[in-house]
């Protein structure tokens, strides 16, 4: 998956590594809450499923530490 988000207690961090949709890497300066990641993602042109999924990852991540 091109877009791997972090979860930390301030937030979330995402990198996003370059594929078809976002031809160069981006990644967050400092944690966001869901909803500005979200949007962002959304800007750069990433499919709604695609950012789902990878908040899906993230929080099932946290539950296993």
């Amino acid at each position: 998956m091109s877009i791997r988000i972090i979860k930390s207690d301030a937030g979330y961090d995402a990198v996003v590594t370059p594929s078809p949709r976002l031809p160069t890497s981006w990644s967050t300066d400092s944690p966001m809450s869901r909803h500005a990641l979200t949007d962002r993602l959304l800007e750069l042109g990433y499919h709604l499923q695609d950012i789902v999924d990878a908040f899906f990852f993230a929080d099932s991540d946290k539950q296993d530490e």
